[in-house]
């Protein structure tokens, strides 16, 4: 993945949503430390906990006092080893919530990991230095961690290109589940020790003898290919060597165990099926191979001694290591309401440390979150996704203005709404930076994932990460005013944005948006894209937004009902084939009526009842055709849009036909009056000749793109 950094926009020029506080009826204090206070600022609460009980027996007793209940968190560290649990008994009322906070110029830091002193970190034992290389061997340090409560599998095989685990995995999903041991010093992620190092990218797979081929739906049987480069033979054992790599596609990756090298043979096998099987001259790297031990930053874990290695960047004396243990949530809502979390930091555990389910109105308010195994945070039922989980997931939750970074399976999931009656969850994720956030799984974890119905994700920066920055599925979600860019780096057939295969996405709204800076260092086949409707998805509208230096601004691949109008596409960035691309649908036993995704999706959700055909007339024809007319797109419209700069637009089939639009659409070799693309900025002035040329194109409000000043940003 591409480290250079990108110019990012500045402000938007919006007024911050006002959100009055009344002055707190209670506020009680909390310091990490002893038990038995009595929440007082002389003599605080020793936990979380502890003060979350006192709220339920003020609650049960005088009743919530007017303007709710503040608990000033102090700074430190609150270690929390067993998820803290909120429920009915902890809720606040509208206007006078419950509030978890950072007591004002402190810092609070909820983990779940152990703290490492320096000191412990020894020489490394005679037997492992004389496997590492001199360099190492002189720098390299060891604890023992036998002390610690380190669970058996910890690690495990991950990745959306997985074996399929079955029915018993629900919450250990190949995209979704607990990251392996990990390793944070001064705040940073270290590597587990890999070759190639992460600057030196991978080593491709050669001659495949045992799984290749595509296998769908389920894991290609057997994995066993010739290596290409020779390094493993100088290992003295490959006990505990994982290999993460995109073994078919290149949007699919997949972690598995190195089961066997036969260094006579040249040949490695693997432990597990995983999905799509092999094929040659693909990317993969090795982790936690002693051996290569050779960069500072980089560590290795004996799981058997339980003796962690590592070759400091630094003098470990007085620096924060953290190892995280905890492989549940860290604060987790069920039911609660009006209850409020802010400028918190939480994260360095091994699973997603903020869940929030049920109830409504529960806000992470200027919160950081980062270094955490799984997702950042879930809204909703996840990872049950059946219509029934989602409709009880919550309403009206919010997460604002928060910092969230290296998370192991993505940023923040929502999964809430009914999708049977279309009542909308009201869920608002806006004004977060989110980044690196796809660090253990790097396909299909989304910055931002909607299973959701009524959602709206606005005002966020999403960058710098390996595939999609937004995944949608649902209903009436809005996604507008954000700034994408530095995504899809290690992927091909992929997008910034991304849907697919569902016909019943329906009402989504994709508005004024600025994607910028997508390409891939992928050996592309396809090529990636700004925005996807993939494998008729349909049902969604994208308009006003802008694309600079974009591979290629956005494809369709047999979608119905897509609305692309008014977009504003410049400058192709990378192998560029087409600036919009829209083609006919490539699978079409997705339309068998009893096994396929299509038809399976349906019976999901009352399609054919009067709320869904009132609200979306047009889907009904959709089950109508056979399969060979269903890859057709029907009823799009590709009109009124601007490219400047770049390669043409694309269709395979007739625009003219099947309710479908192509009008209005311009390709220019001037500016057009765009004030200065180079430093981002397109506020294009009301005299501008794009206005003139192109009749049909209305203006993009530019100023209210991107991160916005408020409370917690300043």
């Amino acid at each position: 993945m591409s480290r250079e950094p990108t110019l990012h926009k500045s402000w938007a020029d919006i007024t911050a949503p006002e959100r009055p506080r009344p002055e707190p009826g209670l506020t009680l204090c909390v310091a990490p430390g002893v038990p038995g206070g009595d929440g007082s600022a002389e003599r605080p609460y020793g936990s979380i906990v502890e003060a979350r009980d006192r709220v339920r027996a003020i609650k049960a007793g005088s009743g919530l006092p007017a303007g709710g209940i503040r608990i000033s968190l102090r700074g430190g560290d609150y270690f929390i080893g067993d998820t803290v649990r909120f429920d009915e008994r902890d809720s606040g009322r509208p206007g006078e919530p419950v509030v978890y906070a950072a007591y004002p110029g402190e810092h609070p830091i909820l983990h779940g990991a152990a703290l490492l002193d320096g000191a412990s970190f020894g020489p490394v034992p005679q037997e492992a230095r004389k496997r590492l290389c001199p360099e190492a061997a002189e720098h390299a340090r060891c604890a023992d961690l036998s002390g610690l409560a380190i669970a058996a599998d910890d690690m495990e095989l991950h990745g959306f290109g997985s074996g399929y685990r079955g029915d018993d995995s629900l919450n250990r999903t190949p995209t979704g589940g607990t990251s392996w041991n990990q390793l944070y010093v001064n705040g940073e992620l270290q590597q587990l020790a890999r070759y190639p190092n992460l600057d030196d990218g991978y080593v491709r797979t050669g001659t495949i003898l045992e799984g290749e081929g595509l296998v769908e739906p389920g894991p290609v049987e057997g994995g066993v290919f010739e290596y290409t480069d020779a390094r493993p033979e100088r290992w003295a054992s490959t006990d505990d060597v994982w290999m993460h790599g995109n073994w078919f596609f290149d949007w699919a990756d997949a972690a598995v165990r190195l089961a066997a090298l036969d260094t006579t043979k040249r040949t490695i096998t693997f432990s597990q099926p995983i999905a799509y099987g092999l094929k040659p001259n693909m990317r993969y790297c090795y982790l936690n191979v002693l051996e290569e031990l050779d960069a500072p930053g980089e560590w290795y874990f004996d799981r058997g001694g339980k003796l962690l290695y590592y070759y400091p960047k630094d003098d470990l004396t007085g620096a924060d290591i953290r190892f995280p243990l905890m492989r549940d949530h860290l604060i987790e809502t069920a039911g609660a309401s009006f209850l409020v979390f802010a400028s918190l930091s939480i994260g360095y555990c091994r699973s997603t440390p903020v869940k929030i389910c049920g109830g409504r109105d529960v806000a992470l308010e200027g919160c950081t979150i980062r270094n955490c195994g799984g997702k950042a945070v879930i809204v909703g039922s996840y990872p049950d996704l059946s219509t029934e989980a989602k409709a009880g997931g919550g309403i009206n939750h919010r997460v604002e203005s928060c910092d969230i970074s290296w998370c192991g399976f993505g940023g923040i999931h929502v999964g809430t709404g009914d999708r049977r009656t279309l009542e909308p969850c009201g869920v608002e994720i806006v004004n977060n930076d989110i980044h690196r956030f796809s660090c253990t799984c790097k396909m299909y974890t989304g910055g931002i994932t909607l299973d959701s119905v009524g959602a709206r994700v606005a005002n966020n920066r999403l960058h710098d990460v390996p595939h999609t920055a937004i995944f949608l599925k649902g209903n009436d979600n809005t996604i507008e005013y954000n700034e994408i860019y530095n995504c899809v780096q290690e992927s091909d057939d992929a997008g910034a944005f991304y849907c697919g295969r569902d016909f019943t996405l329906q009402g989504n709204v994709v508005r004024y948006n600025f994607f910028h800076h997508l390409k891939s260092d992928a050996e592309t086949g396809v090529s990636v894209f700004g925005t996807y409707t993939d494998d008729c998805s349909a049902g969604v509208a994208i308009y006003g937004n802008i694309y600079y230096k974009v591979q290629d601004a956005h494809l369709s691949h047999g979608a119905q009902d897509i609305l692309f109008e008014n977009n504003l596409i410049v400058e192709s960035w990378g192998r560029s084939k087409h600036s919009v691309r829209f083609v006919l649908y490539g699978y079409p036993r997705t339309f068998d009526r009893e096994k396929g995704q299509h038809y399976r999706y349906l019976r999901e959700v009352p399609h054919d009842g009067p709320v869904w055909r009132a609200r979306y007339s047009r889907m009904r024809t959709y089950t109508s055709w056979a399969p060979e007319e269903q890859r057709i797109p029907h009823y799009c419209s590709v009109r009124n849009n601007v490219l400047i700069r770049h390669v043409p637009m694309h269709f395979n089939f007739s625009m003219d036909e099947h309710g479908n639009e192509y009008t209005g659409n311009v390709h220019s070799d001037q500016m057009l009056g765009i004030p200065d693309a180079e430093r981002l900025d397109f506020a294009i002035p009301a005299d501008a000749p794009i206005y003139e040329q192109v009749p049909g194109f209305g203006p993009i409000p530019f100023e209210r793109i991107g991160l916005y000043r408020d409370r917690f940003r300043r």
